[in-house]
């Protein structure tokens, strides 16, 4: 897949992945809201999908993967 079709998979994922948080969290009305958590999760499926196997494993392996999303999170309040 090239790099093109990876940019708008991951783009199209992180919009499903907000709206459907949106709506957990009962904020679907809340462009703010939706706008933060699509930028989290374009930025976490950019990620896993730049990234080979190996190297996904050596992330959730790392000691400091809890600290790093919690960061992400409360960088996008």
């Amino acid at each position: 897949m090239s790099t093109d079709r990876n940019t708008g998979a991951a783009k199209g994922q992180a919009i499903n992945l907000a709206a459907a948080d949106a709506r957990k969290h009962d904020k679907e009305s809340d462009p703010k809201y939706i706008y933060q958590r699509y930028i989290y999760w374009s930025a976490l499926c950019e990620a896993i999908q730049g990234s080979d196997l190996d190297m996904i494993q050596e992330v959730i392996d790392s000691k400091n993967f809890d600290e790093a999303i919690k960061l992400l999170k409360e960088s996008l309040k």
